[in-house]
């Protein structure tokens, strides 16, 4: 009788062992969950830190391209202006042989034969017989081929750089507005200039620059 009533009695011991075993596994199992939520979170942390470093590095890479291309179009450009005007320096000759009657005067008053007192001048004009060859100053294109009531027949080349030549007095043009010439190519004759007929038949020639008008001679950098 005392023996069956022992058998039945649970052991406290193992109870107690079994509940402490139970609290282990929840304990591991929520620091093993803790620890791979923490993990993930670290995770996505750099992965944005490493997407914030590759944006910002494209974006300065982005600066010094900007930097590098302005940097190459300015020296091309300050190339490009420089070798214009040597170039100009060097292509340009007077439009017809002859002498120089009359200079370029901006200031100084001269006289005319013709009206018979005293004005600017607002270009040479070289003297030479009527009928006598006219050529380009140097490489252009025609702008404009017209009559003037002053200056007679005339024809306006455009030479790039801002450069402008108009040449007076002409008769027997053989160019036409958009016509590209070459240096020395022939545009017209001598003719007359109704503004200076008393003087000696002569071409007058024009320079201007960015509109302006310039000493002919200075400004192409033509030896007289």
């Amino acid at each position: 009788m005392g023996n069956e009533h022992k058998k039945g009695r649970a052991n406290p011991n193992k109870a107690g062992m079994y509940f402490s075993l139970s609290v282990c596994i929840v304990a591991l199992f929520l620091g093993v969950f803790s620890a791979a939520k923490r993990q993930n979170e670290l995770f996505d942390k750099n992965e944005d830190i490493t997407k914030s470093v590759v944006e910002i590095r494209k974006n300065q890479t982005d600066i010094t391209k900007t930097e590098a291309t302005t940097t190459t179009q300015t020296t091309t450009k300050t190339t490009e202006k420089q070798t214009t005007k040597s170039a100009i320096a060097n292509r340009f000759i007077l439009p017809i042989g002859g002498v120089i009657k009359k200079e370029f005067s901006s200031e100084v008053l001269q006289y005319s034969e013709t009206y018979g007192d005293w004005r600017l001048h607002q270009g040479i004009d070289i003297a030479a017989k009527k009928g006598t060859q006219v050529g380009s100053a140097g490489k252009g294109r025609v702008k404009k081929v017209y009559t003037d009531d002053l200056f007679g027949e005339t024809v306006v080349i455009d030479h790039g750089n801002g450069v402008v030549c108009n040449y007076s007095g002409l008769k027997n043009i053989v160019v036409n507005k958009g016509d590209v010439l070459e240096i020395g190519q022939k545009i017209g004759i001598l003719g007359d200039i109704p503004c200076e007929i008393a003087d000696e038949t002569h071409l007058h020639f024009e320079v201007l620059k960015d509109s302006k008008e310039v000493e002919p001679l200075k400004e192409l950098e033509i030896e007289d």
